[in-house]
């Protein structure tokens, strides 16, 4: 062997052996060996996976085969044989099979308890050297639904509010399943009506949860089933019911805006009244003093600029708008219902002020200035102007100067710029004051104002100095001068802006000085009296230098002075003016009086007070000794013109007391008290300057509420509101007056006072304090101090229909339309209307709504199946009562009540069909009042016995969805209602008997009085025999062309066929039946033969009022969808006239004089006793019209008739039913005919 040997592989090999000698020619032979290869075992046995997953179903029977392992092994013979066996695992679950591996059960399996169990098995060899292979089993128990879902409890109760959002969680039921697994998996479900009840259930978890809206459940109780299963087809057994109970609590929901933000434009001139919008709001509550509100502005209505109609929303402006102080309103408005306790909606109105024209534009600024000697042209400014308003009722701005002269000084351009038009010298005007127009570009109408504009000249120095001569009077108060500043010695100088320096150039210069670069001149302390004169030299840096001669005089006073003084009050425009121009004269008369005295003045003090001046002078004798004041006050005002004429000026008191004068104001009292205080005031002018101690000659005490030295100044109490509870604090002279809130009083309004006691409310209503004062709570339905009844009407709330006021609030009568507000439309319906929607439901079919209809047969609703099918669904009006009809597969039902309904009245009619049989009516659609086309009748004549509408229906409800026209998937001739009010027959329109039609929207007069005439016609019969193909004639004995009203009848009743006139039988014929049903009629032809060479030679002329087949009225003219109506060209529809016939209204001999004919007459008669042949036409329904006669150019005579409504139905009508009758008899044996020849063949 040159290498090993496997059995598996090659089992026999095949050798040649070749042998050779070693001769010098060799020799061979050859020798064919087979070697065959013995088997060993060398392989273990193997299992075609290594590991296995398999399943037995719970309570499986013991023995019952899991698994087939099945091990092979590559040897073979006795090698190849293999016994299994199990090594591992749940050995005593389990038993294998040695010699195939099928491994079963040795006990019955829980799922509940055990669900997967694992084995290992063993293949091994028999021989001697035993191989073995191992497999992993793992075994899995499966569940079996041996146990039902079982409820925890059999009732669940839950309350939920009806307001909570669709989807809201309110509760969970729980069912338990003992299975474990997805057996055990519970599966929850409502049934039956439940579905329809506003709430849903999840399928997993129980929770339940609203599905629809339950705003209309307030306060109701809800009860459902709920069914527990687990998955798969239910078999009765393996479900549980529970009984869930809901209460759907009402709650007083608030009233709901329809919008959150509402925004409004209201330009600024809107007058007061004026509409800016109105809001809306919904309350969805049922509960009527809950669902009824009114409206109010809680915030953002400044200066109560808006008003708002409690009960309409609608805000109207209150107050005139200033746009420029208010630009934008932020109303907060709110709805408040009559619950208890009221609930509020709220939302925002944003209303924008418009703008207008109604500011004029202003000046920004009204000062400037210009430097004098400045050339013509200068720009003195550019004017700039503002306006409160908006663009474009701002600028641009023109301008203009008022009052221009040519002597002006300044020129304007037209946009603002002020110009010099010469050179101003400041010395001669030092400012100027020119009127300045300013006008905006408003639309519709541009506004200007006038503005004073004040220009300074601004001074240059461009004068030179002049010298000046100054007295000085320095007057001390006990034994010397304190020393300091005695007055300014500057030049004079036109210049107001010059600066000057000044030095002592001669004179005590140990005595005065002068602070460098100022022309200040001040004193060193001095005792006793003296004059001292100094020269001052003076410059403006500019011009030449000046000399000032100054005289200083320095005396002292005492407190006998003071003791003894005299006060002179004299009237001066301004202390300068006085100093300069009348002090020294009135010292020096003064002083000249006292002379011839032997007495000497001194005037030690001089003060302003208002526009006065006060001199303080003492006398003295020559002795020494002063004069007592009341002596020198005699002297004084005894010689007071002579004063006054010498030193030129006004005195208007000469008194030693200064509270005589009564300085004090407001009833303060006034105290003298001369005080000498140490501060030094010095009065300056040109010529005098007058340096004296500060004095206070009297005091004022205030009354309460006033200050100031002399009580001048009104205290404004007002600052630290002292008036309580909000009232308001108005500031009067000395004191303040506080206007207290109703409700308060006191001064400063602090006491509460019971208004309620002084006031009545009427009709059990209660008296409420409140801030604003008191209101009367009244009962619901009271205002005004419950005095006047609350008219809810006055909003007209009700869309439609009447409004009753009741003291609650009110109630709409709503004849013909529904909804609390007769909002909800009624929709009309005529004949050949219809509305489709989708086909019913296959299972289930609630259908709910309302009509009202004066037609005895007429078609509610209608769902047909298709072509092949025979199921279909129908709600019909039969001989006035409701009938149901019906096919599911297995044949028709028809069900009726017998309760009339055809009386005009509104009915509600209720349809349910909930089970097991299903309606297969594929995608036909279903139509309300009618059908779209005859197709369903021709293919099936059998399942509806009419085929239209007239009246009105409202509130159309399917499976729990409101269905409107518009929503439809087609519509024809479908209005609003148009009966709003009772019967048209209600008011008996028709006169002299006659008898009124209700036809619904319109009425028909059914007049008894007849036409008259002379014809003698009858009416023929013809009908064509279809077996024989002729026509058989019959001739009525009955008067028919006598201008009287008649109605022909032609019917057929199994082989018999009748035609009657006016109820009496005149034909009975029982040749052929005759068949007039839609399937069998080709076409009616009315007022003419079929077709030329018939036995019909003339034509109908006349009028029909109605032509009825088989208890429908069918058109003459105009569109339908039921029939193809085709008329002729002479056709007339808009009248019903004879030309022998003349119309008119009621009339005697005596009123019927000079009337005019309204017919076409050849010849007018009139009516009077002047014809005697001749008889008066009196129509009914036509009252309006004039009463004539007419002469006929072929009968002389005048025919009576009585209008009814339509005028182009009154006529003959006999002859067109004759031959309606003859063509449908013709027809209908026809089609018999040819039937029986299609079978014979």
């Amino acid at each position: 062997l040159t290498k090993e040997l496997d059995f598996e592989k090659e089992r026999i090999y095949n050798l040649q052996i070749k042998a050779t000698d070693d001769g010098w020619f060799s020799k061979t032979a050859w020798l064919n060996v087979t070697v065959i290869i013995m088997d060993v075992n060398d392989n273990p046995p193997a299992f075609s996976s290594s590991e296995y997953t398999v399943s037995v179903l719970e309570n499986s029977k013991v023995g019952t085969t899991v698994l087939d392992a099945k091990a092979t092994d590559m040897d073979s013979g006795v090698n190849a044989q293999i016994s299994y066996s199990l090594i591992a695992g749940y050995v005593d679950k389990f038993a294998i099979d040695s010699r195939n591996g099928t491994v079963t059960t040795l006990d019955v399996f829980d799922y509940e308890r055990e669900q997967l169990f694992d084995l290992t098995i063993k293949a091994s060899n028999t021989g001697r050297n035993p191989l073995f292979g191992l497999a992993y089993v793992v075994i899995q128990v499966l569940d079996v639904n041996e146990f039902s879902p079982t409820f925890m409890k059999k009732t669940f109760n839950f309350s939920v509010f009806k307001n909570v959002p669709v989807g809201t969680a309110i509760g969970e039921v729980t069912a338990s399943d003992d299975d474990r697994g997805p057996e055990g998996r519970v599966l929850y479900l409502m049934f039956g009506h439940g579905k329809n009840t506003g709430f849903d259930i999840d399928q997993f978890s129980g929770e339940i949860r609203t599905s629809r809206s339950l705003r209309n459940q307030g306060n109701s109780h809800v009860v459902f089933k709920v069914l527990a299963k687990n998955s798969g087809v239910i078999t009765g057994t393996n479900v549980d019911e529970a009984l869930v109970h809901i209460n759907v609590n009402d709650i007083n929901d608030a009233p709901s805006f329809t919008s959150t933000c509402y925004f409004a434009n209201v330009t600024e001139d809107s007058p007061v009244g004026a509409s800016v919008l109105t809001v809306s709001a919904l309350d969805q509550d049922y509960i009527p003093d809950w669902n009824r509100f009114f409206f109010t502005i809680e915030n953002g209505n400044t200066n109560l600029s808006f008003s708002i109609d409690p009960l309409t929303g609608v805000i109207s402006v209150n107050s005139s708008f200033d746009r420029e102080l208010w630009p934008v309103y932020n109303l907060t408005v709110i709805a408040t219902d009559n619950g208890s306790p009221p609930a509020t909606g709220t939302t925002n109105v944003i209303v924008t002020i418009g703008d207008i024209n109604d500011n004029a534009p202003q000046l920004t600024s009204t000062e400037t200035q210009v430097k004098e000697n400045q050339p013509e042209g200068t720009v003195v400014i550019r004017l700039n102007a503002s306006d409160s308003d908006l663009p474009p009722n701002q600028g641009p701005f023109t301008y203009r100067l008022l009052n221009l002269s040519e002597s002006s000084a300044f020129s304007l351009t037209s946009d603002g710029v002020l110009l010099t038009t010469q050179s101003i010298d400041r010395e001669d005007t030092s400012e100027y004051r020119i009127l300045v127009v300013v006008r905006d570009a408003g639309f519709p109408l541009a506004l200007s104002s006038t503005a004073t504009l004040h220009i300074k000249v601004v001074d240059e120095n461009d004068n030179p100095p002049l010298p000046r001569n100054i007295f000085i009077e320095v007057k001390y108060f006990g034994s010397s001068f304190k020393g300091g500043m005695i007055g300014n010695v500057h030049p004079e100088d036109p210049d107001e802006s010059d600066t000057f320096t000044c030095a002592i150039k001669s004179g005590p210069t140990n005595m005065f000085s002068i602070l460098n670069g100022t022309c200040e001149l001040w004193s060193l302390p001095f005792q006793g009296e003296a004059t001292f004169n100094i020269t001052i030299e003076a410059t403006d840096q500019l011009h030449f230098p000046v000399n000032n001669s100054i005289y200083i005089n320095y005396k002292g006073f005492t407190n006998a002075s003071v003791d003894s003084c005299i006060l002179f009050y004299m009237s001066s425009s301004s202390m300068e003016e006085f100093l300069s121009n009348k002090y020294l004269r009135f010292a020096k008369a003064l002083d000249s009086l006292f002379n011839l005295q032997a007495s000497k003045t001194h005037v030690f003090g001089i003060k302003h007070i208002g526009n006065e001046i006060l001199l303080l002078a003492a006398v003295k004798n020559y002795n020494g000794q002063y004069l007592s004041r009341e002596v020198a006050s005699s002297i004084s005002a005894g010689h007071k013109k002579l004063l006054e004429a010498q030193s030129n000026v006004t005195i208007s008191h000469i008194t030693s007391d200064p509270c005589l004068t009564s300085p004090c104001q407001n009833r303060a009292s006034c105290n003298k008290n001369i005080y000498i205080s140490q501060g030094v005031a010095v009065l300056e002018s040109m010529a005098v300057i007058f340096v004296s101690p500060q004095k206070e000659i009297f005091n004022c005490t205030c009354p309460v509420g006033f200050t100031g030295s002399l009580c001048e100044d009104d205290i404004d109490e007002c600052e630290r509101n002292p008036c309580e509870n909000n009232s308001t604090c108005e500031n009067i002279a000395g004191s303040f007056y506080c206007h207290c809130q109703s409700g308060f009083s006191g001064s400063i309004c602090s006491a509460d006072v019971d208004e309620c006691l002084k006031v009545k409310c009427q009709n059990g209503g209660t008296c409420i304090h409140s801030q604003d004062g008191y209101y009367c709570q009244c009962v619901p339905g009271f205002e005004e101090k419950c005095q006047e009844l609350i008219d809810h009407c006055r909003s007209t709330p009700c869309v439609q229909g009447s409004c009753i006021n009741l003291q609650k609030g009110f109630f709409c009568d709503c004849p013909f339309v529904s909804g609390v507000y007769c909002e909800e439309h009624s929709y009309g319906f005529e004949e050949l209307s219809f509305v489709e929607f989708s086909p019913l439901d296959r299972r289930t079919n609630l259908i709910s709504f309302e009509f009202a209809t004066v037609q005895r047969n007429s078609l509610l609703l209608y769902n047909p199946g298709t072509s092949s099918s025979r199921e279909f669904f129908a709600l019909e009006i039969l001989e006035g009562t409701i009938h149901l009809s019906y096919d599911l597969g297995s044949g028709p039902v028809r069900l009726k009540t017998y309760k009339q309904v055809a009386d005009g009245q509104f009915h509600t009619v209720t349809v349910k069909r909930i089970g097991n049989r299903t309606l297969d009516v594929g995608n036909t659609n279903m139509t309300f009042g009618g059908l779209r086309n005859r197709e369903f009748i021709l293919q099936h004549p059998d399942q509806i016995k009419t085929h239209d509408f007239v009246g009105c229906i409202r509130n159309i409800h399917v499976n729990g969805m409101l269905l409107r026209p518009s929503v439809g998937l087609a519509t024809y001739n479908v209005f609003d209602c148009p009966r709003i009010t009772m019967s048209r027959c209600s008011s008996a329109p028709c006169q002299n008997g006659g008898v009124c039609q209700d036809l619904w929207s319109d009425y028909l007069c059914e007049c008894k009085s007849p036409f008259t005439g002379i014809r003698d016609r009858k009416p023929v019969y013809i009908f064509k025999e279809t077996l024989s193909g002729h026509l058989l004639e019959f001739t009525v004995e009955f008067l028919v062309a006598d201008e009287l009203w008649h109605v022909l009848s032609l019917s057929s009743n199994g082989p018999n066929t009748f035609l009657s006139v006016d109820d009496k039988i005149l034909l009975n014929s029982s040749e052929k039946r005759m068949d007039l049903s839609p399937v069998n009629v080709e076409r009616f032809i009315l007022g003419a033969a079929p077709k030329p060479g018939t036995k019909l030679q003339h034509s109908f002329s006349g009028c029909v009022q109605y032509f009825n087949v088989n208890d429908y009225t069918l058109p003459v003219n105009g569109h339908s969808l039921m029939v193809e109506v085709r008329p002729s060209l002479s056709f007339s529809q808009s009248s019903c006239s004879s030309p022998d016939v003349c119309h008119s209204s009621p009339c005697s001999e005596e009123n019927a004089g000079g009337r005019t004919c309204l017919s076409h007459c050849s010849n007018l008669w009139k009516c009077g006793p002047a014809v005697q042949n001749t008889s008066c036409i009196c129509l009914q329904n036509n009252s309006d019209h004039f009463c004539d006669f007419c002469i006929f150019a072929t009968h002389k005579e005048c025919y009576e008739a009585h209008h009814s409504q339509p005028l182009w139905l009154i006529a003959v009508v006999l002859p067109l039913i004759f031959i309606l009758a003859i063509v449908g008899v013709c027809v209908g044996l026809y089609r018999v005919r040819q039937r029986d020849t299609r079978f014979k063949n």
